[in-house]
């Protein structure tokens, strides 16, 4: 049966982990013609209460502009418009892809993208980020507390399930990203299943935008 839901996809723009899994809901999304709504994820929110050594604590700093632009997106009416995915793809371009942690201007992606100046305005506006850590409390309500990102949510006729993951040390090929995505979505459908583990690699975010 083809997959009818809705992709939620939660994301910190700074997270080379979710930029891979980003690459491969990008992947899946083109092979089952299903629309992704990307929706605001901050590590550095989670994390401001954690000793996190640098340079990791600034450079999740450096996704809360994003993730500013996509709440005042939503706050407009404009939550699953596919600018968001754009602005994110174009961030990690440079800032993952390209390796440009410290010249990655959101601001000129975000103009070159195609936002409004409303919605530009909001990359510095603190009063939002409250608003972030809602959009993060609603992933965490599907997975604990104890992950960050990537986390899906799906919304299907029989109901909503989510889950942390998946973390990705590269690409996989588009008929296994298929497979994993239907693979994933049967076993967060049994609602006594929790987790499967194992050792990762290192990370290959790869040398293309999907």
């Amino acid at each position: 049966m083809a997959f009818e839901g809705k992709i939620n996809f939660f994301f910190d723009p700074t997270c080379p982990w979710t930029f891979v899994a980003s690459q491969w809901i990008r992947q899946v999304s083109n092979e089952i013609n299903r629309s992704i709504v990307y929706r605001p994820f901050s590590l550095a929110i989670k994390n401001k209460e954690n000793n996190v050594p640098e340079p990791y604590r600034s450079n999740q700093l450096k996704g809360l502009p994003i993730l500013r632009m996509v709440v005042k997106m939503q706050m407009l009416g404009q939550g699953d418009s596919p600018l968001i995915g754009e602005l994110y793809r174009q961030f990690a371009k440079s800032y993952h892809l390209e390796d440009n942690k410290n010249g990655t201007d959101s601001v000129a992606i975000a103009r070159e993208v195609g936002f409004s100046t409303e919605v530009i305005s909001a990359w510095e506006d603190l009063s939002l980020d409250p608003k972030i850590e809602d959009e993060m409390s609603y992933a965490l309500s599907f997975t604990g507390n104890d992950v960050g990102v990537p986390i899906i949510v799906i919304d299907e006729r029989e109901g909503t399930f989510g889950f942390f993951g998946p973390i990705l040390h590269r690409l996989p090929d588009a008929d296994h990203s298929v497979r994993m995505f239907n693979a994933l979505l049967d076993l967060s459908r049994i609602e006594c299943f929790s987790e499967l583990k194992r050792s990762r690699s290192s990370v290959d975010v790869g040398t293309e935008l999907i």
